[in-house]
């Protein structure tokens, strides 16, 4: 799934500078520190968590940003593997022009959840049985927030409210809708990174 995640960036990544290049626009990359700081150390849940930013006007942007979440969690009778692969597009509307400054954002969000359980029981009916559940969200977020840039290097923040619907195949619903975003959220982030 981690392999699939880094040939989707590039591919993104490569259509989105091909064509930054061909209208003269500018193109930006950014990751997410302290997300991936805090799911990657502290929640020992590696993640990868991407932000970029293609121009179409002087105030108005693309922003697409794909992220990873994966963990294995253990205990004597069960192992449950969890992969969370999303993806956000957004449009940027940027209050000054440049790409920098105050800008309010309309984002759509895909999210797509595996959970894999493997059971080791003393139980012969119950020895060593997989089952697998997987679920789709569908939501969408208001943002805003702030871009600043030096030369070539870019931060930004931004706050936003988000609401995401999961469709959940298998028996155990409770479980995708808590790993995934369900529901009203609150979403904060903050990257860094460089413009193209």
């Amino acid at each position: 799934m981690f392999k699939k995640m880094i040939a989707i960036l590039a591919l993104v990544g490569g259509l989105a500078t091909s064509s930054s290049a061909q209208e003269d626009n500018t193109f930006a990359i950014s990751l997410h520190p302290i997300t991936m700081l805090v799911y990657s150390v502290v929640l020992d849940l590696p993640s990868l968590y991407v932000t970029m930013e293609n121009a179409v006007n002087s105030n108005v942007s693309i922003i697409t940003r794909p992220f990873y979440l994966g963990a294995n969690v253990s205990d004597d009778d069960e192992e449950i593997d969890i992969d969370l692969l999303g993806l956000s597009e957004g449009v940027r509307f940027y209050f000054n022009r440049g790409h920098q400054g105050l800008f309010a954002a309309f984002h759509v969000l895909y999210e797509y959840v595996s959970l894999e359980y493997t059971y080791d029981s003393d139980y012969r009916w119950f020895e060593d049985e997989n089952i697998s559940v997987t679920g789709n969200g569908l939501g969408v977020g208001f943002y805003i927030g702030s871009k600043s840039m030096w030369g070539h290097f870019t931060t930004s923040w931004d706050i936003g409210v988000t609401y995401m619907n999961a469709f959940v195949k298998g028996k155990s619903k409770d479980d995708v809708e808590e790993v995934s975003d369900n529901g009203i959220g609150l979403d904060i982030n903050y990257t860094m990174g460089f413009a193209l």
